[in-house]
């Protein structure tokens, strides 16, 4: 966009300068928090448009579903403790930052090790597994709801975010197609017996937690 020979089809410096690839780790995590809670129960309300336009746009195959065999088996069995996760939401891998980044201290310390230092350490070992999740979520959030009173910090104007909406989003796949999940949901429930981790998740993640 930056190239264009069409000096209308360019970007502001104002909006390069508000590109989230410019942001520091802790405003990327925030952000991504943000649009984490404003998206929380979206699918109990008599409107659903937003969720599906979150998870719509060829979000899966361009972030790399499902998330879960992406993320090491320690915190995955983590994950599984507490509730119940869908593999091929973007929703729900949102939740998963936006609750470790919550819980981060209370997290076994070889986790923290493995996610840490935070926040920094933490952005990275996420965006080095979903590289286009950052970019992603902020077109969607741009597009959909900058004007929304969680998400308006990072829009500083609307002409700002409809300028940062216009630019492109990387199209192509980071991951080769993955092999199909069954079921499509981490079981959480319970205590914690010993099959009771690798339930829901895909062949590849059970394969790893069992090993």
């Amino acid at each position: 966009a930056l190239l264009s020979k069409d000096p209308a089809l360019r970007p502001s410096a104002t909006a390069v300068l508000d590109h989230p690839m410019w942001w520091p780790p802790h405003r990327q995590l925030s952000f991504l928090c943000h649009v984490s809670d404003r998206m929380e129960l979206e699918d109990r309300g008599t409107e659903q448009e937003l969720l599906e336009a979150l998870e719509g746009e060829g979000g899966a195959a361009r972030l790399g579903f499902p998330w879960d065999i992406r993320l090491h088996p320690d915190l995955l069995f983590n994950l599984s403790k507490y509730r119940r996760y869908n593999v091929q939401s973007l929703r729900d891998l949102l939740r998963v930052l936006r609750n470790k980044s919550h819980h981060f201290r209370e997290l076994p310390t070889h986790l923290q090790e493995l996610l840490g230092p935070f926040p920094d350490g933490f952005m990275r070992y996420f965006l080095k597994l979903f590289p286009h999740l950052l970019i992603h979520v902020h077109h969607f959030a741009a597009l959909h709801c900058s004007r929304d009173s969680l998400l308006t910090q990072y829009f500083p104007s609307p002409s700002c975010a409809a300028e940062l909406s216009r630019l492109p989003t990387l199209s192509e796949p980071p991951f080769p197609p993955s092999a199909p999940v069954l079921p499509p949901e981490v079981s959480v429930e319970g205590d914690l017996a010993q099959e009771a981790p690798v339930s829901g998740l895909s062949e590849s993640a059970k394969k790893s937690c069992l090993e």
